[in-house]
């Protein structure tokens, strides 16, 4: 009794209190006294209303034991709960609840069968449980699905070694099923362990009909391979992808060949058995001679049938596989497809001759069509349009049906499309025009595919077809998306890759006529469709198309407009789209476009790109890995930026690739690219650490012995300039000395070791800067001079390739105008004469220009009031042809500052050849001119310096070009040339001084020129006020505050 009620609960009642333990739930409900074993049955039988949890999981199912009434174990049909039974018996339900019922089968009753029931003690129940899981999990069609059906079927194989025949009822049923089930699995190897089965299956017969026959109750033939058994091996070895499986299904149709000849032999060769022979040639793609192969094996059917064997017949999905296997073939696609097609017209002949069984289908026809698509080399594409349209001919002769015939004409009208014969545009509407006013063939409208491939058509002969392509997508979008369609076919394989393609030249046609923009917005539409039709989700060749248009476009953004669609597809892919993940060729594409461009912030995001390609690659996504080139783009970026942060990052960057790189990531070793970037990212930011790592890197590279461009040295050079320590810079001038001299080989390798280029003259003007940067005044000139002559004189004695162009001489002139020495001027002009003989030597950019006057005349303004400067400088100045305003200015204020007698006439004159010259005169020109009135020396010169004053201020004030300075200046003016007698002083400096209130003018010029005036107290007495803290907003409302002065820098750096 208590085994009996030990089975009913573990066994039959299982929905009610079973657990997933094997040998605690049997125990457990053993050691429940006899009483409580007869309430169980008593209430198993006879009870509505009681109620037992089930344990699954960590849920907790409620089963009612009405339900459990209905089993029995004498009855006809076995279920291990009454909802199984309620399910099979409800035609009704069936459909609704078979998921649930078949998660249930394929879950917990696979563990109970595998691992609850004690070997030997399973019961009728138990047995139906188990043939209903295995057609479960067989029905999956997954390598899980196959071992747990495997595992079932040996445990009932243990159940019946173990004396229990009846109730495991071994049969050749149950083999067929895990032989199923492994064909269908999808696994590589399905072949091998199908073949396996097999085998045990056969050893296990033998074994037990040789010394068991005198068993009465065990019926071995029942488990006797049979020739479905066999036939299900074979088409498992067309399946699987081992090297060997044709010769393997060779041999094995031969042994059923044999044991067909035995007698009472339950195997022997049918039509399916050869059918699947062909199919694993068919499925060998690529191979040599297997439609050759697949050819002979349906003669020798034939010849079969020919001689008697009436079982074997060649019928029309014989044909179709051989068919398959031609299109499969590695011959030649065009002779390949020739063969296809006169094995197609050999079947409308049978079928005409009578023959129906080997009608063509549209599956032939399709595989054929497909054949022909195959062979696209140029030599073949008109012939091949050829044969396509006689194959619609042959089509419409035989009368096809099936949904593959709409897809034939798809296939035509794609390829015929994109063959570029002259008519395509032609051949494709004729035959639309065939599928529309075919009689014959059942054809379905015209899909979207379809007319996709006649635009493409279209397109090709020039025309612009952007409109009409985007109107396609949007009926496409509202037949996916309004139209009934089933879960299954919306996710169809068939439908996602038909409406990819479609959309992908939808996506092609538009990017090529709209541009990347309106492609985007393709994009974007299909994008926002996809989640009520994931037939139309995006493929991640959809993004890279547009991101490649973003590429190649001129337009102002695109590298940011690409950015923005990297993100949206990454956003797309963490939405459940795996079918949009970026590969690491996305993220690098985007990375080189930010680096191209000149875009806001693109070294921001473009270092957001680099970092979410580590956090990727660092999880194991090994198609998304950041190469040297990514890193090199990105550190770049951060160079051009010129900040310490930015620096700081790149610096950052290099470490981790030194890093990765000794961990032995080959994929991030750093390059001279690297080097240089780096150095030139600290460089540029004037980075305290630019020398160091400068040093470092040179130092690196002379002991990798590393080819090395000129950029590389140049970028050393300019990051050992900014440093603060004088040696630093001698370093650079050493190290530019020794790759611009010393002797190069045939190479160009020279003494440090590296191929460098001769041209260095931004190099030698950063050197020339450094020198001319480091100190002050006159010391600081004279160091530049000395180092600038030295240079030239080895470029002339053929030390040195490379020399400093005119900008290093503007530097050294620059550094001039900042001393006070009396021999700066005579300096500068001998720099000067220098500049002219390289130029007469042939070194180009060499010749004085505007800009080097210009920087020279600070240096004469130095010393203006000596005498015949404003004469030396008056010979620079005739040298231009054509001055522009800011060498007016220079040459203007030095005539200013000078002692010349009337220089107020010579600085009128200066202005006069200025309006002659159509040179802009400011507010700027109009104070220098002010200026040199005011400091007019001499007396009789006052009344005309004063005179020239008072018209300029009046012209200034119609043109509204007066400042703070303006009146200051002016009031300087009425100060030095009107003397100190005279009312008139007095009334024009109060006018001017109510004028600069009333106009928001009182700046400290002006104060400071009224406190020479009438002294500091009286000055604010006639102000009106205490201090300079109370004068009122109102009066210096237009008061400019004065530009900080920046600290000089290296400009070549």
């Amino acid at each position: 009794k208590m085994k009996s009620a030990s089975r009913i609960v573990a066994g039959v009642c299982k929905g009610t209190i079973c657990s997933r333990t094997s040998t605690r739930a049997t125990m457990a409900t053993r050691n429940i006294s006899n009483g409580t074993i007869a309430q169980l049955n008593v209430a198993a039988r006879n009870s509505t209303s009681c109620a037992v949890p089930r344990t699954i999981g960590t849920g907790t199912a409620i089963v009612s034991n009405n339900d459990k009434a209905i089993i029995s174990r004498q009855s006809s049909k076995s279920f291990a709960t009454a909802s199984d039974a309620q399910i099979y018996n409800s035609s009704s339900h069936h459909n609704t609840d078979a998921n649930a019922r078949l998660d249930r089968l394929k879950n917990d009753d696979s563990d109970y069968l595998l691992y609850d029931i004690p070997v030997g003690e399973m019961t009728y129940p138990d047995r139906s449980l188990a043939h209903r899981a295995m057609v479960a999990w067989q029905r999956t069609k997954s390598i899980e699905g196959a071992y747990l059906v495997q595992q079932i079927l040996e445990r009932l194989v243990e159940e019946d070694e173990a004396g229990n025949h009846r109730m495991a009822d071994i049969t050749a049923r149950l083999y067929s099923i895990a032989l199923k089930a492994w064909a269908y699995s999808g696994d590589d190897h399905c072949g091998q362990r199908a073949e396996a089965i097999l085998g045990r299956m056969d050893e296990r017969y033998r074994k037990y009909s040789a010394f068991d026959s005198s068993n009465a109750s065990h019926d071995f033939e029942k488990a006797r391979p049979n020739t479905r058994c066999y036939n299900l091996v074979l088409h498992a070895l067309s399946q699987c992808r081992e090297p060997d499986a044709a010769v393997r299904a060779e041999q094995l149709v031969q042994k059923m060949e044999e044991m067909s000849k035995e007698p009472h032999s339950t195997v022997s060769p049918q039509t399916s058995t050869y059918n699947c022979l062909m199919n694993t040639y068919a499925s060998r793609i690529g191979e040599y001679g297997i439609g050759q192969k697949a050819e002979d094996v349906l003669l020798g059917m034939a010849e079969k049938n020919k001689d008697g064997i009436y079982e074997i017949h060649p019928d029309t999905t014989s044909f179709n596989i051989v068919l398959k296997a031609w299109l499969h073939s590695g011959e030649h696609g065009f002779e390949s497809a020739k063969r296809a097609e006169q094995l197609l017209r050999l079947m409308a002949k049978l079928q005409q001759s009578g023959h129906d069984y080997v009608r063509p289908d549209s599956i032939s026809f399709f595989t054929c069509f497909k054949a022909y698509t195959k062979a696209d080399d140029d030599i073949t594409k008109f012939d091949v349009v050829e044969r396509l349209e006689g194959l619609i001919d042959l089509m419409e002769e035989t009368g096809a049906s099936g949904d593959d015939v709409t897809r034939c004409f798809n296939l035509a009208v794609s390829f015929i499309g994109k063959s570029g014969v002259d008519d395509a545009a032609s051949r494709i509407e004729r035959v639309v025009d065939r599928m529309r006013n075919s009689t014959t063939l059942h054809l379905q409208p015209a899909s979207f595919q379809t007319k996709v491939s006649i635009l493409d058509a279209e397109e090709k002969d020039g025309r612009d077809k952007a409109e009409e392509a985007e109107i396609i997508l949007k009926d496409m979008i509202r037949d996916r998306t309004t139209h009934i369609h089933t879960g299954r076919e919306l996710e169809n394989d068939d439908v996602l890759l038909n409406d990819s393609i479609a959309f992908g030249t939808l996506l092609k046609i538009t990017l090529k006529s709209g541009g990347a923009e309106r492609g985007d917005k393709l994009l974007a539409m299909v994008e926002e469709a996809s989640h009520k039709a994931p037939s139309l989700a995006p493929h991640k060749s959809h993004y890279h198309m547009v991101i490649d248009a973003y590429s190649k476009s001129n337009e102002k953004g695109s590298a940011l407009n690409a950015f923005k669609l990297l993100k949206r597809q990454i956003k797309c892919f963490e939405e459940g789209n795996p079918r949009s993940e970026p590969t690491g060729f996305v993220y690098s594409h985007v990375i080189t476009q930010l680096a191209r461009s000149c875009a806001p912030a693109a070294e921001e995001k473009a270092y957001e790109v680099l970092m979410l390609m580590q956090t990727l690659s660092q999880q194991g996504n090994t198609d998304v890995v950041p190469m040297t080139v990514d890193y090199n783009c990105v550190i770049g970026l951060l160079g051009k930026v010129g900040t310490k942060s930015a620096a700081e990052k790149a610096l950052s960057l290099f470490r981790k690739m030194e890093a990765e790189a000794e961990a032995g990531n080959v994929n991030v070793q750093p390059d001279v690219v690297t080097f240089s970037s780096v150095v030139n990212a600290l460089g540029r930011s004037r980075h305290s650490l630019a020398p160091k790592v400068a040093v470092e890197m040179l130092r690196g590279v002379i002991e990798k012995e590393a080819f090395v461009d000129e950029a590389f040295f140049r970028h050393m050079i300019w990051a050992l300039c900014t440093s603060r320590e004088l040696k630093d810079v001698d370093k650079a001038y050493e190290l530019l000395l020794d790759i611009s001299g010393g002797t190069v080989d045939e190479n160009g390798v020279n003494g440090v070791g590296a191929r460098v280029a001769v041209d260095n003259a931004q190099s030698c003007n950063a050197v020339v800067n450094a020198y001319a940067s480091f100190g002050q005044g006159t010391q600081a000139a004279a160091k530049a001079q000395t180092v600038l002559v030295d240079m030239v004189t080895k470029y002339r004695k053929g030390e040195i390739a490379a020399l400093p162009d005119k900008y290093g001489f503007e530097v050294v002139i620059a550094a001039w105008s900042h001393s006070k020495d009396l021999q700066a001027m005579r300096n500068v002009e001998t720099l000067f004469r220098l500049m002219k003989e390289l130029h007469g030597h042939g070194c180009p950019n060499m010749e004085p220009d505007e800009q080097t006057i210009t920087r020279a005349m600070p240096v004469y303004s130095n010393f203006a009031m000596q005498e015949g400067v404003v004469d030396r400088a008056r010979k620079l100045f005739e040298q231009i042809t054509n001055p522009d305003k800011k060498m007016y200015d220079s040459y203007l204020n030095l005539v200013a500052k000078s002692r010349e007698p009337k220089k107020h006439q010579h600085a009128k004159a200066i202005v006069d050849e200025m309006r002659a010259a159509s040179s802009s005169i400011d507010v700027g020109t109009y104070n220098i001119v002010l200026n040199a009135c005011a400091f007019t020396s001499r007396e009789e010169d006052k009344e005309g310096a004063l005179v020239l004053a008072n018209e300029l201020f009046s012209e200034m004030r119609r043109r509204d070009e007066c400042d703070c300075i303006s009146y200051g200046t002016y009031i300087k003016v009425i100060r030095k040339c009107i003397g100190d007698e005279g009312i008139k002083r007095e009334t024009a400096i109060q006018e001017l001084l109510q004028e600069s209130k009333r106009r928001g003018y009182m700046g400290h010029m002006v104060l400071k020129e009224l406190k020479y005036e009438y002294g500091e107290q009286k000055m604010w007495d006639v102000l009106g006020i205490k201090g300079e803290h109370d004068v009122p907003m109102e009066w210096r409302r237009n008061v400019r505050k004065a530009p900080k002065q920046r600290p000089r820098r290296n400009r070549f750096c």
